[in-house]
């Protein structure tokens, strides 16, 4: 939808916010290794490296719980180097969200002039529903991946095969 109405959007790319105000490390304890691998692969790398037509131009993870930065290290090592530069941890102090991104785009509770977060729920659901019919055409477009040239482009292709974690034993 962003694409279809701005087109200043594929020149300035976009950024994202992930808040964790109501995440704590047991959440993270429940992933196995294969799903993060898998996770991190498919969804993160995949889509932001490989896949999408815009310009990440930052993610920022704001009230982050304690430890999670052990946590991202597992997952940093999937990144490049210029995606990983491109991730950013604001614990709880916002004002270091506010160097990157301008408080009139943000929600009021983060500080913003840009309203409260439910009028942009609202907003952007009501913008959804206004593109109803484009979403049901598009349900009948897709892609035969075997006249694809070349070896897939996916998890196991890029990574190793799943579930090749390796123990090391050390006397």
């Amino acid at each position: 939808i962003m694409m279809k109405e701005d087109d200043n959007l594929i020149v300035a790319g976009q950024m994202g916010i992930l808040d964790l105000a109501n995440t704590r490390m047991a959440h993270f304890l429940h992933f196995s290794p294969s799903f993060v691998k898998e996770a991190t692969t498919s969804m993160l790398v995949m889509w932001s490296q490989e896949g999408s037509p815009l310009r990440q131009k930052g993610f920022h993870f704001i009230n982050t719980p304690s430890g999670f930065e052990m946590v991202y290290d597992i997952f940093k090592n999937f990144f490049n180097k210029k995606n990983r530069s491109r991730l950013h941890f604001h614990k709880r102090k916002l004002e270091s969200l506010y160097k990157h991104i301008p408080n009139s785009m943000l929600p009021a509770e983060y500080g913003g002039e840009a309203g409260p977060i439910q009028d942009l729920v609202d907003a952007w659901a009501k913008k959804m529903l206004s593109y109803k019919e484009y979403f049901q055409e598009e349900e009948q477009y897709g892609t035969d991946e075997k006249k694809r040239p070349g070896r897939p482009k996916n998890a196991d292709t890029l990574f190793g095969m799943e579930g090749s974690f390796w123990k090391f034993e050390v006397d």
